[in-house]
Formats: structure tokens, sequence, C-alpha cells
């Protein structure tokens, strides 16, 4: 026995014994799976979903050059695979704008390598791996979520040609989860999955790396431009095998645009690793059909959420941007316009209260007491007052003397203000007011200032006079 190795740049196996040529086991060379919803990418999900009952047919005619070499101790024995031409036939349905569906069919159509005295040749022509997918959206960047947010299921069936290396020995399963954005005229996305098959050593022992094939990690990078017309597409797809088999990187790049009815896409772009089905370039070219037509162009009938960089009233403001899709606006307030709901001279974006009429001096609120404090947040609105007492309304009066209760010392009695809001006494009862009385706890005359007549010595005959008396000198 010999060791070798089989891949697009390395993969081990034992060659053929002496008496004759051996076929190498049941696998599914293709590892490339393409998008056939289209929406942002070719190649990978970055969660965009295709619009609610929205059909999609595609063709791609793809050329692999050396995705199976033969070699011995890192030298080229010989190519395996050394031309493959594979047509793919694929078709996607929006079933709602969460979940859509779709089947891609390849069919090798030729592929040829060197004549082996040590592996069989693979059979020229034969039926591919198909693929059935279904994809639910959780996140739309359209719906203003954010992002785009898809997990993508897929099925892989095994009734491809075993000869022809287009056929694993069992169902294959490829979960996907998918995410994107539009920034302006660049959208990036991001996609993680796996490719879970049998694993399949190619070798009789597999004690060198290299010799087997089966489930792969992929991850993946996706950049595209959002501009109508004539598009560009670059990916970066990187294969970590989950077997004794080395990783591999693909740079994938190309172009799009709609020709009247019919998309046209030209990409390709070099492989690099030991992954078996990691050729060293491959390029693709094809056509797809979109029932109904969603363009997407100016002047064509389309739905603003279809169609999120496009500017439907033309105002300046992108779809996705606009709060006010329909309605020709300004960019300041985000597409929508200069609206006055209340007709209180003030627009809308600048009206505090925008369904009631109001003043401007208070951000177009109104005031109906008239005391500056407007309606919403007066405690009073129907009367006026200050706002240090429960925020607009009046001070009471209880006893209606015309002081203020906070400013009255005898509220619930009234009297003057002289006399902080509190009447006027006569403790003593002599008709005289305590304010004007000498003596207000004695009763007394007015004309003594409200003070009682003495009697000092008690003799009662008379109450105390002082006289003077005035002597007068004779006449002379």
């Amino acid at each position: 026995m010999r060791s070798f190795r089989l891949a697009v740049a390395a993969c081990s196996l034992i060659a053929a014994t002496a008496w004759g040529q051996r076929t190498l086991p049941t696998f599914e060379l293709e590892h490339l799976t393409f998008n056939p919803a289209q929406q942002a990418g070719l190649l990978l999900n970055t969660g965009d979903l295709m619009p609610e009952h929205q059909f999609r047919a595609s063709v791609i005619v793809h050329y692999q050059h050396n995705p199976l070499v033969l070699l011995q101790d890192d030298n080229r024995l010989g190519v395996v695979v050394r031309n493959r031409m594979t047509v793919h036939a694929m078709a996607a349905f929006g079933i709602t704008r969460w979940l859509d569906v779709s089947l891609q069919v390849p069919i090798v159509v030729w592929q040829a390598g060197d004549s082996l005295s040590d592996v069989r040749s693979p059979e020229s022509a034969a039926l591919g791996t198909p693929w059935l997918s279904a994809r639910v959206g959780f996140l739309s960047q359209a719906r203003d979520q954010g992002v785009d947010l898809g997990l993508q299921l897929g099925l892989s069936f095994p009734i491809g040609s075993p000869l022809a290396y287009t056929r694993d020995s069992g169902f294959g399963f490829a979960p996907r989860l998918g995410i994107g954005r539009s920034f302006g005229l660049i959208r990036a996305g991001l996609e993680a999955g796996a490719n879970l098959r049998r694993r399949s050593v190619l070798s009789p022992d597999a004690a060198t790396i290299g010799d087997e094939v089966g489930p792969i990690m992929q991850l993946g990078l996706n950049l595209s431009t959002t501009n109508e017309g004539l598009r560009g597409e670059l990916n970066v797809i990187g294969q970590v095998p989950f077997t004794r088999t080395t990783a591999a990187l693909e740079l994938l790049g190309g172009i799009r645009g709609p020709v009247g009815p019919i998309d046209l896409f030209l990409m390709g772009g070099p492989g690099f690793g030991t992954t078996p089905g990691t050729p060293a370039f491959r390029v693709f070219a094809g056509l797809s059909l979109v029932v109904p037509r969603k363009s997407c162009q100016e002047g064509n009938p389309y739905q603003p959420n279809d169609c999120p960089d496009l500017d439907i009233d033309h105002d300046g403001v992108v779809n996705r941007a606009d709060k006010c899709v329909t309605d020709v606006g300004l960019v300041r307030l985000s597409g929508c316009p200069e609206y006055d709901s209340d007709n209180d001279g003030i627009t809308d974006d600048q009206d505090t209260c925008p369904k009631v009429k109001g003043l401007s001096a208070l951000a177009g609120c109104p005031d109906s007491d008239g005391d500056g404090i407007t309606d919403g947040a007066d405690g009073c609105p129907t009367e006026a007052g200050p706002k240090a007492n429960k925020n607009g309304c009046p001070w009471p009066d209880a006893d209606g003397d015309g002081e203020l209760d906070k400013d009255d010392s005898c509220p619930s009695e009234a009297g003057p203000r002289e006399n902080r809001g509190c009447p006027w006494r006569d403790t003593d009862g002599d008709g005289l007011l305590d304010k004007d009385d000498v003596c207000p706890n004695e009763v007394g005359p007015a004309d003594r200032r409200g003070c009682p007549i003495k009697d000092t010595d008690k003799d009662t005959s008379m109450p105390d006079i002082r006289c003077r008396l005035s002597m007068r000198s004779p006449r002379t």
C-alpha cells in the first residue's frame, strides 16, 4: 500500500493495489450551495427573506477547476476531477413575509480528469444532490427592527450518482443563521451554519489528515451594494471540517443587474485549502426571473417595505427612514410634512400640545384661566392662581374680608387689612374699640378715652377734681 493525499489542494488516500483501479467511497464533492431567494446575495443567507407571494426561478452554469487532486507526499500524481461543469436549477417562493421555501437541483453535465492507473475516472454526467430549504425570518430592517435576521433549515437527498461524486451515503442537514443590515449604499451580512452529513473515509485507513470527508461548519461574510441597476457583491466563505481534514477558504466576487424582466449575474474567484470540493477557482453565471416582478426601480409600482432604499414620495428621505413614507415631508421631520393639527399657528413638531389649540408662548398648549400655567399642568385650570398654590389655584378668602387666608391672622372672621384680617374688639364693652381705648379692660367714657373717673379719697361726695384757685388782687 502507498499513502496518497486527495483534495483540492491536498487530501490523502491510499493508492489502489497494483492489481487494478479502485473506486472512491460514496460522497458528494460539491459543498457550495446557492441562495435561491437572491435578495441581498447569491450565495449566503443574510436574513433577508423574499417578499410575500413572490416567486423566483433561476438557472446557473457553474465551472470548477481542479476540485479533486491526487497527491503523494505533497507531490501531484494526477487530477481525479480537473474540469467540472454543472447546471443548477433553482426556485424560491415567499409564502409569507416571514417564511420562504426553496429548491435547488444540480446536474453535472460534464466532468473529466487525468487518466490514472490507481483511481477510476468519474462518470462524465450525473444528477447532483438536491437541496430543499425553508427559511424563517425573526427580524426585518424594512419594518424598523434594526437588522434582518433569519434561520434557514436545509435538507439534502442522497439521489445523485456515487460514481460521479454527486451523492452522499445518507440525508444531509444544513442549519444556517443569517444576519444583515444595509448602511446606505452598502449592505453587510454574516452567516454561520453547518453541513451535517455522514462521514466517508477516502482511503483504507484514516491515518493521515485529509483522507476523510463529512460534516463541516461554514462561516460567511457578504458585502454588496444596494443601488438599482448594476450591483456588486463580495463573499468570503470559510469551511471548518469536523473531520480530520484541514480548513478551506473561498473568495468570490461578482456583479449582477437587470436586463428587462431578467436578472443576470456573473461571479467567480479562487479557493484556498485542502477540503475536497474546494477548487483552485470557480466561475458561474446565470439568470433569474421574478413573478410578479418587483424591480425596486423608480417609476415602477412597488411597496415601500419591499424597496427600503428608494424614496417613494421623493422628499429626500428613503423609505426605510421615512416616518410618513407616502407623504412628502421634510428631512428634519424624518420625511413628515409640517402639520398643524389644531390650527393654532404652531406646527406639530414644535407644538407640545398638537391636538389642542394653544399659545405660542406656552409651546402650543392652552391656558384657559390666563394665569401663565398650561391647562395640563394647572391645578385649577379654570381659575387663575399663582404657581405656588397647587400649581395655579387661587388663594381663598374664607371670611370675605379682602385679606387672603394665607395672610389673614383670623381667616374665619372678617377684619380690616390693617389688623391683619382680624376684627377690632371692645374688650370692656364701653363702646370704645380697644385700638382707641387707653384702658381697654376698664369701662370708661369716650371723653376720658375709655378710662373710668377715679374717687381717690373714697368719700363718694364727688370725684377727684383738681382745682386751681386764682387770687385776684384788689382793685386799687
